[in-house]
């Protein structure tokens, strides 16, 4: 079975960025860096899929792609081509985030549980990608009490659907609330908004895999 991914690159920031497209396909597309506005197909691959074949996370880190699928514990390393490279263990499977949104920083990936705001620590993880292991973590909620994206039901951290890595601060958005944050390695919210679209129906989400240009 495989899983229901459709993806693909949605800008040149650096390296390259991929994008999702939605969840109703069952392989990745990619566009070469110039077709990425006008979203042209020039690859395309098929990935396994997880008891619910949903994948949820996407980052690039210049080199290989990493993704996460629904109520699954591990990230999975591929290359642009689908070729499996490494299957990651987050906190060597614990359980403390299960197909989560991902992104890449330049230097760690960054994910957050994926699960109802009723049960969701909102702890925002940065994780080593050699081995899946938490170097550090901040909780959302508690960084920001007081702000609308935090205090509404359901607040931004409930089913987190979408997280990418602008350069300087994470974009975050929830298949659950109609909220898109932006916030920094710290979990303080810098500014928010409400995307134009209804709940449950693609409230902002981003499945964005970017990554930032070499040095």
């Amino acid at each position: 079975m495989k899983s229901a991914l459709s993806w693909k690159r949605r800008a040149v920031v650096g390296c390259a960025v991929y994008s999702a497209l939605g969840l109703g396909a069952t392989i990745l597309t990619f566009s070469r860096p110039g077709e990425a506005a006008t979203g042209d197909v020039r690859a395309s691959f098929s990935v396994p899929s997880s008891t619910y074949a949903f994948g949820r996370g996407m980052a690039f880190d210049c080199k290989y792609l990493y993704y996460t699928l629904e109520d699954d514990p591990n990230i999975y390393k591929v290359t642009t081509t689908g070729s499996p490279v490494q299957t990651i263990p987050v906190d060597g499977g614990s359980g403390i985030s299960k197909g989560g949104p991902l992104a890449w920083d330049g230097s760690a990936l960054w994910t957050i549980n994926y699960v109802h705001w009723s049960t969701a620590s909102g702890d925002l993880l940065r994780l080593n990608p050699a081995n899946g292991n938490i170097w550090s973590s901040c909780n959302i909620p508690a960084t920001n009490p007081s702000d609308p994206a935090v205090t509404s039901v359901p607040p931004v951290t409930s089913f987190p659907d979408g997280l990418d890595w602008t350069g300087d601060q994470f974009v975050l958005s929830s298949a659950d609330a109609s909220w898109v944050v932006f916030l920094k390695r710290d979990c303080s919210i810098t500014s928010e908004f409400n995307p134009p679209v209804v709940r449950h129906a693609g409230a902002g989400r981003l499945r964005c895999a970017s990554a930032p240009a070499p040095e």
